[in-house]
């Protein structure tokens, strides 16, 4: 089990950040995700495999002028 958005969500071996975004039908273009305090940049999005129990906090970019 993993936690984001306030939300327990079923883990499985090998989610990616951006399966997870497909399974919780969420299209936002994050910048980035800070799991169990490891930051994860969007670049990393495909490839970085979210270990089981954690909790994902996910990051939007702030602009401003």
């Amino acid at each position: 089990m993993i936690r984001v958005k306030n939300r327990d969500i079923a883990w499985h071996a090998g989610i990616t950040i951006t399966e997870l975004l497909e399974k919780i039908h969420d299209s936002f273009p994050y910048a980035a995700a800070l799991i169990n305090e490891q930051y994860v940049g969007r670049s990393e999005f495909d490839s970085f495999r979210i270990p089981d129990g954690v909790e994902i906090i996910l990051i939007s970019a702030v602009g401003g002028g």
